[in-house]
């Protein structure tokens, strides 16, 4: 093992790269390559990858109901000014403004209902 004027260098890769100190000996003195760290790194994505995909679902369905919910009033008064005119049928604003309130309430049940408490076992 050659050495640096530093001190010793770390042990080598597969790839006969040298590894960072700080990998050296994170495992319990146990060597760490590069190709087991990739193997870790790729773990650990692999297990927060799908709850941050969860998270993600939960802030679309909310600022999409936010969208539904700021849009709605505007069809809404325009139906209001066209709707007398028409007499018992209603317009295409007064429908779409209140689909964009049901589809965002239903957004909002769904994204917010309560879940059920697990009890340990």
């Amino acid at each position: 093992m050659r050495h640096s004027p530093a001190g010793p260098r770390n042990p080598k890769s597969t790839s006969g790269r040298y590894l960072p100190d700080i990998l050296v000996h994170c495992s319990g003195g146990v060597p760490v390559t590069w190709s087991r760290a990739h193997w870790l790194v790729g773990l650990l994505t692999l297990l927060i990858f799908p709850l941050t995909g969860q998270y993600m679902r939960h802030i679309v369905a909310q600022r999409v109901a936010s969208l539904l919910i700021l849009v709605a009033p505007f069809f809404l008064i325009a139906a209001f000014f066209i709707d007398p005119a028409r007499g018992l049928n209603s317009s295409t604003g007064f429908r779409l403004g209140m689909y964009s309130f049901w589809i965002a309430g239903i957004l909002l049940a769904i994204v917010n209902r309560p879940r059920r408490e697990r009890t340990p076992q």
